[in-house]
């Protein structure tokens, strides 16, 4: 029990140190960007505890495997209806939280190894919406006049 204790307090200063030092104070990170990991680790630690019963003072690196990410891209998609944009982000904050993590402590090198190989997912490019030739030619017609912009740019 003293082991999975001291692993699980070994998980969350490697959180604090990432989220607090790490991110803002090293890379210059925005709040924002800080703000989404920190949303994606406790997610992440959420879909621990609903479905594996796993509170979050017991979380350790040892629950952190490819296998449990792959149920928690999963879990986002299926479960919580989440897009393809923010099941790939949530992965890349994970990613880059144990990046950290191995760099920081060799031992957690075959932690971040076993997730990095997690591909994201593939999103449907969206067709360019373009302008018919008739609008674009209606558009183009319009004396320089008509747009503020342009007097601005170009006064007579």
């Amino acid at each position: 029990m003293t082991r999975i204790r001291k692993q699980g307090d070994q998980f969350w200063q490697h959180v604090r140190n990432y989220l607090t030092v790490y991110l803002p104070r090293v890379r210059g990170r925005s709040p924002r960007t800080d703000d989404s990991y920190r949303r994606s680790i406790a997610k992440y630690c959420s879909f621990l505890k609903e479905k594996s019963g796993i509170e979050f003072s017991r979380v350790s690196f040892e629950h952190v495997t490819r296998d449990s990410v792959v149920k928690f891209i999963r879990w986002l998609r299926e479960e919580r209806s989440c897009g393809i944009s923010t099941c790939n982000l949530r992965l890349s904050a994970l990613k880059s939280f144990l990046k950290y993590c191995a760099d920081t402590d060799i031992g957690l090198y075959s932690v971040y190894q076993e997730v990095k190989k997690i591909p994201l997912t593939k999103a449907p490019k969206m067709p360019v919406k373009q302008m018919s030739d008739a609008a674009l030619k209606a558009l183009l017609a319009q004396p320089l006049e008509a747009f503020p912009l342009w007097t601005r740019l170009f006064p007579i």
